[in-house]
């Protein structure tokens, strides 16, 4: 006989616990039922005979019950933020540069058909050219791009141009089946074309993407078209790096440019400093400087600039004897800021060949 109040036995034909004194009804055996039988691999229990139900056990089944319903949450929503940069970390830290999707055919022969500022570029392969060989090609075209080496795809042309420069910060490039519509995408090309209207290219491949509201030269795609659908071939959320040989070669050439700008720049202040003691000596209070927002755009700040016909002589007569020497120097414009702290002034061209 078990006493369900004070947890104590008693011994059989007791009508009162000899314990607690609380009566037993009818004298019947209120033990507890044994609990159910728990795994003894996930419990850690080394015996299945006992007789009390530890609350070691209880506690033990409860935190393995949790632990496997986090589990299976994990396994039915998305990753954190987190957990996807744990995941992003993992992977680069695993050697893996290149997905497995990347094809290991050489790219087909092609040649660039035609290219224009801010409009893309064209290229031709092979009328048979199957997908496999396009798929080479995109990711010829991808790491070409990301080291820089656009000579190599036979770009020697900028590609797009941003804040007022021309450069490769951009582009597109669409391949075509056979030469018939690789016309098509540029804008002077009236009506609708020897293929009529959409677009008949065969694949593309565009760097440069907005992501995130934000300019990223590295953020690139690519796709593959048929008549009635597209297939992605990779884009930038697939955190691709460019081969370990590749990479050294263009973090070398960005070192080097950066040692080139740098020196250029200290060139271009030292300009400006000896320019500024010659105009001090000639008795004019204008301010000079080399911009540190436009490197090739010399700076003279003065009130005199107030007056329009004496910023108009400025630049129709002193100006243009300065012109050798500001165009050796690298300065391409000038900025007249006509005195005052709210003062931005206005850009003139030098004329440099």
């Amino acid at each position: 006989m078990f006493c369900h109040r004070c947890g104590k036995f008693m011994v059989d034909g007791d009508t009162f616990c000899r314990h607690c004194g609380i009566p037993i009804l009818g004298g019947e055996n209120l033990a507890p039922a044994a609990p159910p039988q728990a795994s003894r691999r996930a419990a850690n229990i080394p015996s299945p005979n006992r007789k009390r139900y530890r609350p070691a056990i209880v506690v033990g089944g409860i935190v393995l019950l949790v632990v496997a319903l986090h589990v299976l949450n994990r396994g039915n929503h998305p990753p954190t933020p987190q957990e996807q940069a744990v995941q992003k970390t993992e992977e680069a830290n695993s050697g893996a540069s290149v997905p497995e999707s990347q094809p290991n055919i050489p790219p087909p022969k092609f040649r660039i058909f035609r290219a224009k500022l801010d409009e893309g570029i064209s290229v031709v392969v092979a009328p048979a050219t199957s997908d496999e060989q396009l798929k080479g090609l995109l990711w010829f075209f991808r790491e070409m791009v990301r080291s820089h080496q656009f000579k190599e795809i036979g770009i020697t042309q900028p590609t797009s141009k941003h804040w007022g420069k021309a450069g490769y910060l951009s582009g597109m490039i669409s391949i075509y089946r056979g030469a018939k519509c690789a016309n098509e995408l540029f804008s002077d090309v009236t009506g609708k074309g020897p293929c009529g209207e959409d677009d008949h290219a065969a694949a593309y491949y565009q760097w440069g993407l907005l992501v995130n509201g934000t300019f990223d030269t590295d953020a690139d795609s690519a796709s593959i078209f048929s008549p009635n659908s597209s297939t992605k071939v990779f884009d930038y959320e697939d955190n691709w790096q460019l081969p370990a040989d590749l990479q050294s070669k263009l973090d070398a050439e960005k070192h080097a440019e950066e040692e080139h700008a740098n020196l250029q720049q200290q060139g271009k202040e030292l300009f400006a400093q000896e320019l500024q003691r010659r105009i001090t000596a000639l008795g004019y209070d204008i301010t000079v400087s080399a911009s540190h927002v436009e490197s090739d755009e010399l700076v003279l700040d003065s009130d005199m600039f107030k007056d329009t016909p004496t910023r108009v002589e400025f630049l129709n007569s002193v100006l243009p004897s300065w012109r050798n020497d500001l165009c050796r120097s690298g300065f391409t414009q000038v900025r007249l800021i006509r005195g005052g702290f709210f003062s931005t002034g206005d850009s003139y061209s030098i004329g440099c060949p």
